[in-house]
């Protein structure tokens, strides 16, 4: 496996790649695969951590068929290749309900997702199938995007954004005392007398050093308007 083998294709950073193939009419699309390397660190080279496979009849809506993850996941090593595969007969169809074995569509679409820094190399994509419309092929319904509602299923309704970690002057450390007034209201006492978020997402960016987690200093989580728990990095980590 050789990176400088003119058949490998390199996409460095930036965000996901899409490649787009016309069929130039529709057709019963049975399989489809994709081929990546890995080569790192020596070359810098790692495997997309999703490969998604869509179709379209008009290639500005499309279908899902399938999001794979890699098996191979993100390591040091000799080069290797993970092929990324929809198999009709073996996954079905992800998306719209559809309860065919065989996507019937002119368009296909493969997307991959990309490293913040490094490259990746995808060297082959193949689809497979047959001329016109055969038993079992169906059409896949286009996605609609929208954001994920709230609910049972969640339990979020209104989430609040705080940056922690080490920052200057203990900008990225949060107290019961500081973090009450930013997500509720309070009275002259300083306690919370309604809520204005019933969840808090943290977002670490920078760490202490000496190897300890990015994810910040301290959790928080709510529960019935009460302060449950604190946990330092390590201790999320090994829980």
């Amino acid at each position: 496996m050789d990176r400088n083998d003119p058949a490998w294709v390199g996409h460095l950073r930036g965000k996901t790649r899409e490649v787009v193939f016309d069929l130039g009419e529709e057709k019963s699309i049975g399989k489809i695969t994709a081929r990546f390397l890995q080569d790192y660190p020596a070359n810098s080279i790692l495997v997309p951590l999703t490969v998604s496979m869509y179709v379209s009849d008009d290639k500005n809506h499309w279908g899902l068929l399938s999001h794979n993850a890699t098996q191979l996941l993100w390591g040091e090593g000799p080069p290797r290749q993970e092929t990324f595969a929809w198999d009709g007969s073996r996954d079905g169809i992800k998306g719209g309900n559809a309860e065919g074995r065989l996507a019937y569509a002119r368009y296909v679409k493969v997307t991959f997702t990309m490293h913040h820094s490094q490259w990746e190399y995808i060297d082959e994509i193949e689809i497979m199938g047959m001329d016109g419309k055969v038993d079992g092929a169906v059409k896949v319904p286009a996605e609609q995007p929208h954001f994920l509602e709230p609910g049972e299923a969640t339990g979020i309704r209104n989430l609040n954004l705080l940056y922690n970690g080490q920052y200057a002057d203990g900008l990225g450390d949060w107290k019961k005392e500081r973090i009450i007034p930013n997500i509720s209201y309070v009275n002259k006492d300083g306690e919370p007398t309604d809520w204005l978020f019933d969840g808090v997402l943290y977002l670490g960016l920078t760490s202490r050093p000496a190897g300890i987690s990015a994810l910040g200093k301290r959790i928080w989580r709510i529960g019935n308007g009460t302060w449950i728990k604190h946990l330092r990095p390590r201790e999320i980590c090994s829980s």
